[in-house]
């Protein structure tokens, strides 16, 4: 008669390491793809934003304008500026860069990133990426509502118009850049 431990499968005996696939580890793995292919795809945006911009002129009121700018933005988390539309002039220019700078001050450019990260990090789960849109929304209703609340009646109106004309073309920059609409 053999010994228990011979026996395949029998009590006490233990398999080889390396020698059983771990769900776990497979998970995790793409899990960690799923993160960095996020990653990757906002960072090469960003860069591309960037090289976008590299032509961008400073103007008067700070911000800056170039040709292949076509909905105003706001892009950088240490440093940002606000880029505009060169087409883009008078009241409504004003309200749309009070709703920009509204941003720079509330801290959108940290805290964006920082929503964004937390749902890439969830990537698998479609309430994260839910819960980044809703927050990315009512961030750009706020800045809507302080553009609009400061500016003078007759301006509310431009703006108001401003709001529909580039939720038309409505291109969001990228993830980590703050677009109209």
């Amino acid at each position: 008669e053999l010994p228990a431990q011979a026996l395949p499968g029998a009590a006490g005996s233990a398999p080889l390491p390396g020698s059983m696939f771990n769900i776990w580890v497979a998970l995790a793995a793409i899990w960690a793809a799923g993160v960095v292919v996020l990653l990757v795809r906002a960072a090469a945006g960003y860069c591309r934003l960037r090289r976008m911009v590299t032509l961008a002129c400073k103007t008067p009121d700070g911000c800056y304008t170039c040709a292949a700018v076509a909905t105003p933005f706001t892009l950088g988390v240490l440093r940002p500026r606000i880029y505009m539309p060169q087409s883009l002039h008078g009241s409504p220019r004003r309200a749309v860069l009070l709703h920009e700078r509204t941003h720079i001050r509330r801290g959108d450019p940290i805290t964006k990133p920082l929503y964004y990260l937390a749902a890439c990090l969830h990537w698998w789960n479609p309430l994260a990426w839910l819960a980044f849109r809703q927050f990315e929304e009512y961030m750009e209703l706020a800045c809507d509502e302080a553009a609009i609340g400061t500016a003078p009646a007759a301006e509310r109106a431009d703006y108001c118009e401003s709001i529909l004309r580039f939720a038309t073309v409505r291109q969001m920059p990228g993830a980590l850049a703050f677009g109209q609409g």
